[in-house]
Parts: structure tokens; C-alpha cells; sequence
């Protein structure tokens, strides 16, 4: 059981969604807040902050990934973790989440246990994978292939930590440029990725390094999509 009273909110236009985590979150000791669109959610992070946010990401009026970044742009509630709670298991909304400032993204449908874990994780200052999915890792889905442009500051050291995940056969990496700064090394780098479940085993793997942080993230139909200006430094 939840040791103190913290608050989670949860955000999702599915009734019965909201109903599941509300029986779930509450039998854990937690005081459950429901939201039923992005409106709603928007009102209930006016009235408080909560300690914890499941966020849907297709809703009829305000979508996920505009709510979530909404809470990084305020200073009572950009320390608020926010879960991605979401069916949509693409790489496109992955890479959105990830530059909103969703703190995960869990797909849809869920492990209850695992999804308690998580909460107990972050509620504990405890760090959590970005991407969660029980889904099998497989190959590319129509239309799935993007090229993904990732900014990342990291440690000086003489092989990027992208370089390190990009030798595993799913990370095709296209170009890469670095720039040293005083105390660290910003990176950024064009990879070409084709499934959703390795782009998230690459985001894991990126952020579990040690000092490692994403600073922005771009996802591109084609490497012809990507503005001139980042081709050019690569």
C-alpha cells in the first residue's frame, strides 16, 4: 500500500479506462483524480497539482502531447512525472512524447503490476525506463520507418553513447556531429529507425547511461524532410 495520500491523475476520453486505474490506484492507498479529455485535465491541473500524471494521447479536444507540454511549461508542475498511457505504439508519437517532456510511455494494453511499479518508481525519485511495452519486439509495420533526429548532452569521452547503441543491427545511424562544451558534449545525430519497440530500446538505452540527457527530439518522414541547416553540420 501507498505510504502517504499522493495524488495521480488520470487523463483518457475512455470511461472505462479511467474506472480500471481509479479501483486500481485507489486499492494502492492513492488519492485518484479523473480527467475525460484534455480540457478536463487542463481545469484539474488549475485547481492542484498532482503528484503523478497517466496521460492519454488521442482525445477529441486537447491532445497528450499538448498537455503534457502545457505542465513542462509551468513552474508549480514541471516536476510533476507524466506516463504516456497510450494505443498509439508508433515511433512518430514516441519521439513526441519524448520532446513534450513526458517522463515515459507506456503502450497500451498494460501489466497492472507493472504499471504500480512505475508509479512507486517515480513517486520514490526512483528512475524508470522511457519506453514500456509488453508488446513483442518484431520487425517494421507499414509506414513505420522515420528518421529520427536526436539532440543529447553527454559526457566527454571519445566515442558518442549513440555511437555504442547504433552497433545493434535495428540502429542504422545516418550522420553524427558534436560540439564540446566546458563540462560536456552535445551530440546530435540522425538515425534511421523502423519499429516502434527498437526506437524505445534505444531511448532506454540512451537515457540509462549515466549524466546522459535528450535535449529535443525531431521524428522525419525522409532524411529529404530534415532541414537543410542539420544536414549541413553533419
Amino acid at each position: 500500500m501507498a505510504t502517504s495520500a499522493k495524488t495521480i491523475l488520470i487523463v483518457d476520453d475512455e470511461p472505462d479506462i479511467l474506472e480500471l486505474l481509479d479501483l486500481l490506484l485507489a486499492g494502492e492507498g492513492y488519492r485518484v483524480l479523473q480527467a475525460g479529455g484534455g480540457a478536463a485535465a487542463m481545469a484539474a491541473l488549475a485547481a492542484e497539482r498532482p503528484d503523478f500524471v497517466f496521460l492519454d494521447i488521442m482525445m477529441p479536444d486537447i491532445d497528450g502531447h499538448a498537455v503534457c507540454a502545457h505542465i513542462r511549461g509551468q513552474e508549480r508542475l514541471r516536476d510533476v512525472p507524466v506516463y504516456m498511457l497510450t494505443a498509439k505504439n508508433d515511433v512518430a508519437h514516441i519521439g513526441r512524447a519524448l520532446d513534450a517532456g513526458a517522463h515515459g510511455f507506456m503502450v497500451k494494453p498494460f501489466d497492472t503490476e507493472d504499471l504500480l511499479r512505475v508509479v512507486a518508481a517515480c513517486l520514490g525519485g526512483e528512475r524508470t525506463d522511457f519506453y514500456r511495452s509488453g508488446q513483442p519486439a518484431g520487425g517494421a509495420r507499414p509506414g513505420d520507418s522515420r528518421v529520427a533526429c536526436l539532440a543529447i548532452a553527454e559526457p566527454k569521452a571519445e566515442f558518442s553513447v549513440i555511437v555504442g547503441v547504433c552497433e545493434d543491427q535495428h540502429y542504422n545511424l545516418l550522420s553524427l556531429w558534436q560540439r564540446d562544451e566546458p563540462t560536456r558534449c552535445m551530440t546530435t545525430a540522425l538515425l534511421n529507425v523502423t519499429a516502434s519497440e527498437h526506437f524505445g530500446t534505444l531511448l532506454n538505452r540512451i537515457l540509462a547511461v549515466p549524466r546522459v540527457e535528450i535535449l529535443h527530439c525531431s521524428i522525419y518522414r525522409t532524411i529529404e524532410e530534415v532541414p537543410m541547416h542539420k544536414l549541413e553540420h553533419a
